[in-house]
């Protein structure tokens, strides 16, 4: 998607980090890059099925964020997006890491 929708006045930056919190037993992901990014009021619905934002002149079915929703609620994950790297997306989720430590 970063490909898909980057802009073309820039030089595409794709920023892929992750944070664990032993504590919790969490690890937080985030994918960001500095494309056109995603409208605040739009970035609940890209995670709805065959929901697409975008002309058809770019291919896709709008099923990648939906089913990456599913993929990581089914292990007890949350996803979210959030703005990236300058105006850019970054799309965040939380997974469990299998060794919480808390009692």
């Amino acid at each position: 998607n970063a490909w898909l929708y980057r802009r073309e006045d820039r030089a595409l930056q794709v920023r892929v980090s992750v944070t664990i919190d032993h504590k919790e037993g969490r690890a937080r992901f985030s994918v960001a890059d500095n494309g056109s990014g995603i409208a605040p009021e739009y970035r609940q619905q890209v995670f709805e099925l065959f929901t697409r934002l975008v002309p058809s002149s770019i291919p896709g079915t709008g099923m990648g964020l939906a089913l990456a929703r599913k993929m990581v609620h089914l292990v007890g994950g949350k996803i979210a997006v959030e703005e990236g790297i300058d105006g850019g997306a970054a799309i965040v989720f939380d997974l469990p890491t299998g060794s919480n430590t808390q009692q």
